[in-house]
């Protein structure tokens, strides 16, 4: 089964919970969510995802996006609870305000939808981060830590830019449990101020400008 939706415009809406703008939840393995030309702009969630709250157990590909202007406490972006298959294609995500960490991004792998996938992967790809704010952490991107060694995570950002002159904080901010896990920068360029730590990130053919912090 094949959820999809394509040139529609989400803008001005609300939630008290999460997912302002999209709420994808509880979607089953052996289906699949396609999205293209879809703008997701001014709205506003409570808890997590003011754009788009994306939290289920299939493969998902949102392509062609703006998401802008939206707020939420975490992942006033886009917010994605560990799934199975996330990527976001060609898109644009600016603007985006968290009153606590992930203004851009935010990808938590701290619980994970299904009790028997253990592999999760998330892709950034062909787009664009940018002037995106938090309060606490992550201005851009948020990648959280999980607390099962039985999940094999896997995060990459590819033939993208991450950008922000804004004095925040920090830009990207990543916290694994595995040690030996990165965060993978393939054929990017990030130019954030702050990056905590540094040292979990991978940078495959990509130029970046960064202070560990």
């Amino acid at each position: 089964d094949a959820l999809e939706m394509h040139n529609v415009i989400l803008e001005d809406n609300s939630s008290n919970s999460s997912g302002g703008g999209l709420l994808l939840y509880g979607l089953k393995s052996n289906s699949a969510t396609a999205f293209s030309n879809v703008t997701v702009r001014n709205n506003a969630a409570v808890h997590n995802g003011g754009g788009i709250f994306s939290y289920t157990d299939n493969t998902t590909v949102l392509s062609n996006f703006i998401i802008e202007g939206n707020t939420a406490a975490r992942g006033a972006g886009v917010y994605v609870g560990a799934p199975h298959y996330f990527q976001l294609t060609n898109s644009i995500v600016r603007h985006n305000v968290a009153s606590d960490k992930g203004g851009g991004f935010y990808n938590d792998f701290t619980y994970y939808y299904s009790t028997a996938d253990t592999q999760s992967y998330v892709n950034i790809v062909g787009s664009i981060l940018s002037q995106n704010s938090a309060i606490n952490e992550g201005a851009e991107l948020v990648l959280d830590r999980q607390y099962s060694q039985t999940l094999n995570y896997n995060m990459n950002v590819a033939n993208s830019i991450i950008y922000n002159s804004n004095n925040e904080t920090n830009h990207v901010s990543i916290d694994f449990l595995v040690e030996s896990k990165k965060l993978n920068f393939v054929n990017s360029i990030v130019s954030a101020a702050n990056v905590s730590p540094v040292s979990k990130i991978a940078l495959i053919h990509s130029l970046a400008y960064f202070s560990d912090t």
